[in-house]
């Protein structure tokens, strides 16, 4: 999910499989939130959370941060910026570092995720998910009882494809995976909206 705040207004689109091809200043939002399981194959759970300079101003962490140049603040009773803008040597997404134990088999894992997208090339990867994507959406959509609800146009779709398979949908996902599809069940099935994804 690609999250884009300008002002008040929030605005959001999917963008597995396209984020890599972006350039996150140029897509003119103030914060890019996106999972690195899918895009950049990296391990489950694991996400980036960009933002302008200009917009960490604009927000506030609700749970202090552990990073060691904002903590003595907090402990001290102070906020950790001043009035005005921050410190150049406390960037703002220092104030969102979450305390606890760090996963660093993670860390390590996602630079090296990084690395081995970087090698293949950004457009390579986004091109290989958009075939990827049309081919199976050519395939569903030769199947009379399954109906495409990702559009078919690559440029208005990624690397998930959403489908309903009508009365079929109880067990739908499980059968498709007895036959090696990974698919499951979306959480917002709604009566005309698809029951399944594949990716």
């Amino acid at each position: 999910m690609l999250g884009c705040a300008r002002g008040a207004a929030w605005r959001a689109r999917r963008s597995h499989g396209q984020l890599g091809a972006a350039d996150a200043p140029g897509l003119g939002c103030d914060f890019l939130v996106a999972e690195c399981h899918k895009w950049l194959f990296g391990p489950r759970g694991t996400g980036l959370f960009w933002g302008r300079d200009a917009a960490w101003d604009q927000v506030t962490g609700t749970v202090p941060s552990f990073d060691r140049r904002a903590i003595g603040a907090w402990i001290g009773g102070r906020t950790p910026r001043g009035s005005g803008s921050r410190s150049p040597s406390l960037p703002g997404a220092a104030l969102f570092e979450p305390g606890g134990f760090h996963a660093f088999e993670h860390r390590w894992a996602l630079a090296e995720a990084f690395g081995f997208h970087l090698e293949i090339g950004k457009a390579a990867v986004a091109e290989r998910t958009r075939a990827l994507a049309t081919r199976l959406k050519d395939g569903l959509a030769a199947i009379p009882a399954v109906r495409l609800v990702t559009p078919r146009a690559p440029e208005l779709s990624a690397g998930i494809v959403c489908l309903d398979v009508g009365d079929r949908r109880p067990g739908a996902a499980a059968a498709l995976r007895r036959q090696g599809i990974l698919a499951s069940v979306t959480p917002y099935v709604t009566p005309t909206c698809g029951s399944a994804r594949a990716s």
